[in-house]
């Protein structure tokens, strides 16, 4: 028997739960902001909260760290192995200290991008492009090891429910087990509505009836078993140190996570389409669209569909290239011509060859850009476009967002 680790005190127990509540709230913003309409004003008051939300959460997790540090530990849960109460610290220790980094880079990247209340410029002018991509890559891959911090919590808990019949809330420090199944429920909540929410409460539900189903088979294994009823000593050593290794490597991976998912980098490109600094657009449009008057079909397919170009697009004369290039007049115009702008090798040689950005090679690249472009970094956030009908209203939006009248 180890002797007991007292438990923090009531003003670090509620700030732990304060960055739950706290960092639970910015993920419903996550989820809803990337999906409001930009030119709403919900839009912009989303942004806002966010934003003051990631600051009051930077100062909760350093006020819990500073107190962590001076010896106020975190709660050590009784009954488990010494590996295992390690292992939930360093969990824990890492979240926290993705927690606080993200706030920090986010203030850089919403800079960039004019994007701080009562910063001046319009929202979305670039400031310093190289730091902008920068920032802006490494807020989504914190953001990204968080996840991957979070998927390792959900799988540590059926283990902690086989080996030592703990669960959520009895097995891991601080909440964090509760943090891990709520936040995971957010994630999953997103990743299943990149077309519309109604998919949501479908794939949330099946995630809890996962987490019940696993919960009951432990509650039978563990019956008539015994349990440990010791704290384990959070000595140092090799466990101590494979398990901020392993904490440490998950969290390192999601550096990987921008890229895999959008093919985005970090690092500004060289510049393959020379023109006069400052210039982002084509001066005009290249031919008269001829675009077809707006439908039901074509408004659901902007609202579940088109609103993901605009995060890798700006439309408007004179826009800021964000990740992909300004599409300003870009209907008739020859492939990979957009000033100032790095683009692959593949639409240099469609370009070269004199093919332009008509109804077919919209149709081919929205279809399946590898196909069209092979290495090339675009990605479609909501997949490939396989329905005809929706690439041709796509392109129908496309040609009203970006021809004469986006002026």
């Amino acid at each position: 028997m180890t002797e007991a680790i007292s438990g923090p005190s009531s003003v670090s127990k509620r700030i732990e739960w304060s960055i739950i509540a706290v960092a639970l709230t910015i993920d419903l913003t996550t989820i809803f902001l990337p999906r409001a309409d930009k030119a709403l004003p919900l839009r912009e008051d989303l942004r806002n909260i966010h934003m003051f939300l990631g600051t009051i959460l930077f100062i909760l997790v350093a006020s819990r760290l500073i107190r962590w540090i001076r010896g106020d530990l975190p709660q050590t849960p009784q009954g488990i192995s010494t590996g295992a109460a390690i292992w939930g610290m360093v969990l824990l220790a890492s979240v926290y200290m993705l927690q606080i980094a993200n706030p920090i880079v986010g203030f850089v990247t919403a800079w960039a991008q004019s994007d701080l209340p009562l910063q001046a410029g319009g929202h979305g002018d670039i400031l310093h492009r190289a730091t902008w991509l920068f920032s802006g890559y490494m807020h989504s891959a914190i953001a990204f090891g968080i996840t991957l911090l979070k998927v390792a919590v959900v799988l540590t808990m059926p283990w902690l429910l086989f080996r030592h019949g703990k669960g959520a809330l009895s097995g891991l420090p601080a909440g964090l087990g509760f943090w891990g199944l709520a936040s995971m429920s957010s994630t999953v909540f997103a990743f299943s509505t990149f077309k519309s929410y109604e998919n949501g409460p479908t794939a949330v539900g099946i995630f809890w009836l996962l987490c019940f189903a696993i919960w009951g088979l432990a509650r039978l294994f563990r019956r008539n078993r015994a349990t440990a009823n010791d704290t384990p000593e959070l000595a140092k050593g090799w466990k101590r140190g494979l398990a901020v290794a392993t904490a440490g490597a998950i969290a390192a991976f999601g550096l990987y996570g921008p890229y895999a998912m959008f093919r985005v980098s970090p690092f500004e490109k060289p510049v393959n389409v020379a023109a006069a600094a400052g210039v982002t657009s084509h001066a005009a449009p290249a031919k008269t669209e001829i675009v077809q008057p707006e439908t039901d079909f074509e408004r659901q397919v902007r609202a579940e569909t088109f609103k993901w170009c605009t995060f890798c697009h700006s439309m408007k004369k004179g826009g800021a290239h964000m990740a992909g290039p300004n599409l300003y007049g870009i209907y008739g115009q020859t492939i990979a011509t957009v000033p100032n702008f790095p683009y692959g090798d593949a639409l240099v040689a469609r370009g070269k060859r004199g093919e332009k950005w008509d109804d077919a090679a919209l149709d081919a690249l929205l279809a399946d850009p590898d196909k069209f472009a092979p290495g090339t970094t675009m990605v479609i956030s909501s997949g490939n476009i396989t329905d005809p009908a929706r690439r041709k209203a796509i392109i129908n939006i496309l040609k009203r967002e970006t021809g004469a009248a986006a002026q």
